[in-house]
């Protein structure tokens, strides 16, 4: 959980503890990701500007006790939410003038575009994956009249909106 710009945990729900982690000065913990109990990534975003912020990817594979700098994201868009849909897969959906789903296929050492949406920034609501291929995105909201549901099946290479 993040709670005034720092990151709690708990083991069973009731006792809560702070963490020693904390993104660098001028930056906040934007998105928390974990593929298990034990593998952990944070998204720490900062220096924001013209529709992009500085994204940093930190990831901890001892449960959050320590948290080492895996990568750095595109710029392009606010902040962003993170999905590990398994160990190495890392992807953030990030939105301002447009919006994106950046991948990693590295543990996010390097990243590509995965999804660019020219939509006039109606960002990402919901994101997460099923199962360690099959993913799901909300772009927008009803309080802009207008939303997507988004699906891959490949691990976040490919995305398609859904029907219904």
């Amino acid at each position: 959980m993040i709670l005034g710009g720092r990151l709690y945990a708990t083991q069973n729900g009731s006792r809560w503890t702070k963490e020693g982690f904390a993104c660098r000065a001028g930056y906040g913990i934007a998105s928390v990701g974990a593929y298990s109990a034990k593998q952990i990534t944070l998204l720490c975003a900062g220096d924001a500007g013209l529709g992009s912020t500085r994204k940093v990817l930190y990831a901890s594979s001892d449960g959050g006790a320590q948290f080492t700098k895996a990568g750095s994201p595109p710029r392009g868009g606010d902040g962003g939410l993170l999905a590990d849909p398994t160990p190495r897969h890392v992807l953030v959906a990030s939105a301002s003038g447009a919006t994106f789903i950046y991948a990693s296929t590295d543990g996010g050492r390097h990243w590509r575009t995965a999804k660019s949406l020219d939509d006039g920034g109606l960002g990402w609501n919901d994101f997460g994956f099923t199962t360690a291929t099959q993913g799901v995105a909300v772009e927008g909201t009803s309080a802009f009249g207008t939303t997507h549901l988004w699906l891959t099946r490949n691990a976040g290479r490919t995305w398609q909106t859904v029907k219904f």
